[in-house]
């Protein structure tokens, strides 16, 4: 498989031919042993073609006296035959040995490369890239690409050496034959220029709606239980019916042009070849060539038609494959990466952070999100973040653990700027726990364990016990075993903020940082989470972003905020005894 690196490098969406050859990694000598590989393999093709030709005149000289019948020149032509016939089974498995191991091994590179590229790529890249797009770039568009060098490697091998043999043989028997050569062949190419800026274009639409199309689809299957419980389902039905349409047109479309661009094909190229035959016919009249000849040339004619028939119907497939390059050159070519290498590697993290003057907008935003944000957190330290929707804490959330990055100002953490830590190892030692834990579908111990593959049993039980699943895991038949489904579907709400718990319990972390969710869970299920917390961030810097006055009453700073802003700080008894903005949410029971 390719390193990372290479594959990167040898990327360009703007040289797409240049890029798959740079992706195989191979030198030129592979190539030409593939070559060699298909022109034996392919070779009776034309040892038949030029058997029929000597066939034909070795009958007519027979017949009309010229020479005796042989049968010695009858069963060795069989031979040979025979030979190269049954010498097309181990070097046709051969050929695909070769070419479907580079095409496989391309195919895995590069979907390898995508899954990394987008781990490295900023959080910013994604939140402005639908899921559905970038999935349908590393699963279509690299099958695609794969599809392409399968064309290549077949339909464009044998188009070549088709048309070369046809060319040399004529060459050394009837130089003058080949002015029927060097009009196909333009003709050929200029139907593809002619064509090539319309199926371009098109290919292209239908590719960009098939990428909105899946993140439609994709968008449409997560929101499938909100859409149930607010009675929606003809509206989210419609929306994606809608693009499905337009995919629709998009593809009649572009099956139009390449039906009108493969009809002119038929046309011209048959046209050259009945021009062809009329014109051996008059040269056999005229003894200038053998009867034999008629059957060769046309033959040839026949083969180098066909050959540019088929490279120039599957062109709209090539030009497919092209378009995919370009698609995945969106991604491999950004730079909008998380920048971690060759900065400070962090072995431990102790909780202690600074925020120095901190201004942060999104992009196309002109208000910014947090502005003029200057705190100081203690290791061990317990802070909730309380305010409005909109007020910043959850940027701010993103902003400490290095998901977005200050447009001014600086975040210190345990002493170090975060410009200069490698933020992969800092987040390898802190949780986070989402306001909506993210589980996968598979086993309970899997979504527990998540990243970790050296936890014991010991540790797992403990964790399990310290975020109040033990009865829930015990009431299951199989346990920690239990496949959770998609999402954790099958899970309610304080089940699957317990797991959360309990996954960030696993890494027995020093920083925590938590999007409270307990506002949407029931008063027992609230009970059993709010119990959980308690053990959770027990001795640990704790980040809370609280939505419910009964989360944040053991907090040791609780930082009201407002517009991006701190308005206020303080304990919770000398804010309620201030009754300023604080006092107000809490009173307004906004919290």
């Amino acid at each position: 498989m390719r390193e990372y690196d290479d594959i990167i490098k040898g990327f360009d969406g703007n040289r797409p031919l240049w890029t798959m050859f740079n992706l195989v990694g191979e030198g030129w000598w592979f190539f030409l042993k593939i070559m060699i590989v298909f022109f034996i393999k392919h070779s009776p093709v034309y040892v038949l073609t030029v058997a029929l030709k000597y066939t034909i005149d070795y009958v007519v000289a027979v017949h009309a006296g010229e020479t005796i019948f042989d049968q010695s020149y009858i069963w060795g032509a069989a031979a040979v035959i025979t030979f190269l016939l049954l010498q097309n089974v181990p070097t046709h498995m051969l050929f695909i040995k070769m070419t479907s191991r580079i095409t496989r091994r391309v195919e895995q590179s590069l979907r390898v490369t995508l899954v990394r590229r987008l781990q490295l790529l900023s959080m910013s890249f994604h939140s402005e890239n639908e899921s559905g797009r970038l999935q349908a770039k590393v699963l279509r568009d690299a099958d695609m690409i794969q599809n392409c060098y399968s064309l290549l490697f077949n339909m464009g091998l044998m188009t070549v050496f088709n048309v070369l043999f046809a060319i040399i043989f004529t060459a050394f028997q009837h130089p003058f034959m080949l002015c029927f050569f060097a009009v196909i062949v333009p003709m050929a190419l200029l139907l593809t220029y002619l064509f090539k800026k319309g199926m371009k274009k098109r290919s292209g639409e239908y590719r960009q709606e098939l990428e909105t199309m899946n993140a439609k689809v994709s968008a449409m299957i997560d929101m499938v239980p909100v859409a149930r419980a607010h009675g929606v389902e003809q509206f989210a039905t419609t929306s994606v019916e809608q693009q499905l349409s337009s995919v629709s047109r998009r593809g009649h479309s572009l099956d139009i042009f390449n039906g009108f661009f493969g009809s002119s094909t038929f046309v011209v190229m048959q046209g050259c070849s009945c021009i062809a035959l009329g014109f051996t016919f008059y040269c056999c009249y005229e003894n200038w060539i053998k009867v034999g000849d008629i059957a060769l040339y046309q033959s040839f004619f026949t083969m180098i038609v066909q050959s540019i028939s088929t490279m120039l119907n599957i062109y709209p497939q090539l030009t497919a494959g092209f378009d995919s390059i370009r698609s995945l050159d969106a991604i491999l070519s950004s730079d909008d990466l998380e920048a971690n290498e060759g900065k400070i590697v962090v072995d431990s993290v102790h909780g202690k952070v600074q925020f120095d003057n901190i201004c942060f907008k999104y992009p196309n935003s002109d208000i910014a999100s947090v502005k003029n944000f200057s705190l100081n957190i203690e290791r061990g330290q317990s802070v909730a973040f309380v305010g409005e929707s909109g007020s910043g804490k959850s940027t701010l959330m993103s902003l400490t653990i290095g998901f977005n990055r200050p447009h001014s100002g600086t975040i210190i953490l345990d002493g170090k700027n975060m410009e200069e830590i490698d933020m992969r190892t800092y987040r390898s030692h802190i949780s986070v726990v989402p306001q909506q834990p993210m589980l996968f579908s598979g086993t309970l111990r899997d979504n527990i364990c998540y990243g970790k593959t050296d936890v014991s049993d010991e540790l797992l039980l403990e964790a399990i016990l310290d975020a109040n699943l033990t009865e829930f895991i015990e009431s299951l038949p199989d346990g920690l075993n239990s496949i959770v489904g998609e999402a954790g579907a099958r899970l309610s709400g304080g089940q699957r903020q317990r797991i959360a718990i309990a996954r960030a319990l696993i890494r027995n972390p020093q920083f925590i940082l938590f999007d409270e969710a307990t506002s949407a869970l029931d008063t027992i299920s609230e009970t059993l989470v709010q119990e959980a917390l308690d053990r959770l961030t027990k001795g640990r810097t704790t980040f809370v972003v609280a939505h419910r006055l009964s989360t944040i009453r053991n907090a040791d700073l609780i930082v009201a905020m407002r517009d991006g802003e701190i308005v206020e700080q303080g304990t919770e008894r000398e804010l309620m005894a201030a009754k300023g903005y604080f006092y107000d949410l809490a009173s307004s029971q906004k919290l």
